[in-house]
């Protein structure tokens, strides 16, 4: 079980009158039943806890409040600045074999990263995860299909908090050659934002969410982030596991949750780990990642996330294209 630090949420219930101290028969502080209103203030704080770790892995999720605008991402990249990185890096080896010989672990990394961000057509399942205070869990539902120059991806997230069950959803369309967005979000009660399906630039879309889900990733993996990797086989798979600088890695990741909740995540003491699973042509199959950070509410309450993706592409069972209404040109403003 997470421990908490009540302090703060003594203090300012001292400061309202309800909260007061007596000697216990062991010559500690014993607290006196709280006032009402302290027991109101420390639900509702325990509550925007619950959601703002629910929103981080993953999620497009719906919130109450937003970032300012005209946020600057030291490392955003548009999905053609992507290319062209991990593709400087990529294919310099002639098969899987050759990068673990050299132990060129990043190598290896780009050259799958750079097959997929260039894949003219995916669907992406992903269920995840997040636990707070060592209570609260969060499911994660994700799906994305990307098609010649165009994405949809409908993310959904329910869980139990106090005092109730919540529930968001995410609808967002991608022009991804123009560079335009279209975002449909709605609440636990079915209602719309007001801007539902209103047109948009990538880069407005950028400063309020962090990432491009047509990134693929939530971290943003360079050879000076990159702080260990191991290497295995399993059930005829290659298997990647890196471990990241949690910060570096996250800045984006850390964007999208404060536009989601209006707070901030500290990984400076974080923990990172991604995996890739791939066949012996770099073809990405599967992805398991997992974060550890800290919220600063007043309190420092530790979350945890995990989430898999599984990738299926066209031709392949499972797979869909875009439904006449899932088509960009299709999506207008409620």
């Amino acid at each position: 079980m997470t421990k908490i630090d009540l302090a703060p949420l003594k203090d300012a219930a001292e400061q309202s009158g309800g909260w007061t101290a007596s000697p216990s028969a062991d010559g500690d502080a014993a607290l006196s039943k709280p006032h009402k209103k302290v027991l109101k203030v420390v639900v509702v704080v325990l509550l925007e806890i619950a959601l703002l770790c629910a929103g981080l892995f993953f999620g497009y999720v719906y919130a109450k409040a937003t970032i300012p605008q005209g946020v600057v991402l030291s490392e955003y990249k548009t999905i053609e600045e992507l290319r062209e990185e991990y593709g400087a890096a990529a294919g310099k080896r002639k098969d899987v074999a050759a990068y673990v010989a050299a132990e060129d672990y990043y190598g290896l990394y780009a050259t799958v990263y750079y097959k997929i961000i260039t894949a003219p057509e995916v669907n992406v399942r992903a269920a995840g995860l997040t636990d707070s205070l060592g209570m609260v869990k969060v499911s994660i539902d994700s799906r994305k299909k990307l098609e010649n120059g165009f994405m949809v991806w409908y993310m959904d997230s329910s869980g139990d908090s106090m005092p109730s069950q919540t529930t968001f959803r995410v609808n967002a369309y991608f022009n991804i050659a123009d560079q335009m967005v279209k975002v449909k979000r709605y609440n636990n009660k079915g209602e719309g934002d007001a801007k539902n399906g209103k047109e948009q630039s990538e880069l407005a879309y950028i400063s309020k969410y962090g990432l491009l889900p047509f990134g693929f990733s939530n971290y943003y993996v360079t050879e000076e982030n990159l702080l260990s990797a191991e290497y295995a086989k399993e059930d005829g798979l290659n298997v990647l596991t890196l471990t990241l600088d949690a910060e570096s890695a996250t800045e984006g990741y850390v964007v999208q949750m404060s536009g989601m909740s209006g707070q901030k995540a500290d990984f400076s003491g974080g923990k990172v780990t991604y995996t890739m699973y791939f066949d012996d042509d770099f073809v990405l199959r599967r992805t398991e990642a997992s974060d550890e950070y800290v919220i600063n509410y007043g309190i420092k309450v530790s979350c945890k996330g995990s989430m898999e993706e599984t990738y299926i592409y066209k031709g392949e069972e499972g797979y869909s294209g875009l439904a006449e209404d899932e088509k960009y040109e299709n999506i207008t403003a409620e």
